[in-house]
């Protein structure tokens, strides 16, 4: 049998040689694998920051919250001397407490809707106004915007919002009944980026004697603990 027509045992039994690896494919792939669940986690943390409801405390009586906002309320001179609207806590007056956070774009987009809405005239409203600590600078230029509108605001850091009230995410907002209790805790909205605020539509109806359906708060983390839930690879906050 001449020599070119001998087969090789290999192809006989039906296999072939087997092929040599580029090391730099090889390195490639190993990348891809790696890169591949990084990027995953990532996304998926800034999915919940963003899709999942984000987390409230208790508002019964006797809890940090309840008792902070009695405190607030006792203690709020800056707020009696607007005179744009009924003092919380005057017989049969009831009010909206806004807790919003400067640097997160949901609570800015709160921010615009309070500002150029019809607001009800007989409910006293507040901002909780949360900012970064900038020292000595001046209050931030949201803050004049929400003073000029006649919201009464106060601003705090963080960590003061989650120590006087609990509370570690935003935008969400409080009603408080005339005996400045906590009558409703929650969010603007049904779901996450809806059109449709709720704040007035609730306080309308527990003055009605209506209980109003539950809305999840959507937004950010506002303490460092929830931040790190949130982002842990620190992609957002």
């Amino acid at each position: 049998m001449p020599p070119h027509s001998r087969k090789d045992p290999l192809v006989r039994r039906g296999t072939q040689r087997p092929k040599k690896h580029d090391p730099h494919q090889l390195i490639a792939r190993v990348a891809l694998l790696l890169w591949m669940p990084t990027v995953t986690f990532g996304l998926g943390s800034l999915m919940v920051g963003h899709w999942a409801p984000m987390p409230t405390p208790a508002s019964a009586p006797g809890s940090l919250l309840a008792a902070g906002l009695v405190d607030l309320v006792a203690c709020d001179q800056e707020g009696a001397d607007l005179g744009a609207r009924p003092a919380v806590g005057s017989e049969d007056q009831w009010a909206l407490v806004h807790v919003l956070y400067a640097d997160c774009g949901c609570s800015r987009q709160v921010i615009d809707y309070l500002l150029t809405s019809e607001r009800s005239s007989s409910a006293s409203e507040w901002v909780l106004l949360v900012e970064e600590d900038r020292g000595s600078e001046v209050r931030s230029e949201l803050h004049g915007q929400l003073t000029t509108a006649g919201l009464r605001t106060h601003s705090l850091t963080p960590s003061a919002l989650l120590q006087r009230f609990g509370l570690e995410s935003a935008p969400l907002f409080l009603v408080l009944g005339p005996a400045r209790e906590v009558r409703f805790l929650g969010g603007y909205t049904a779901r996450k980026q809806g059109l449709h605020y709720q704040d007035i539509n609730t306080l309308n109806q527990l003055r009605a004697g209506t209980k109003p359906s539950p809305l999840p708060v959507f937004g950010c983390g506002v303490s460092n603990a929830l931040q790190a839930t949130l982002d842990p690879l620190k992609i957002k906050y």
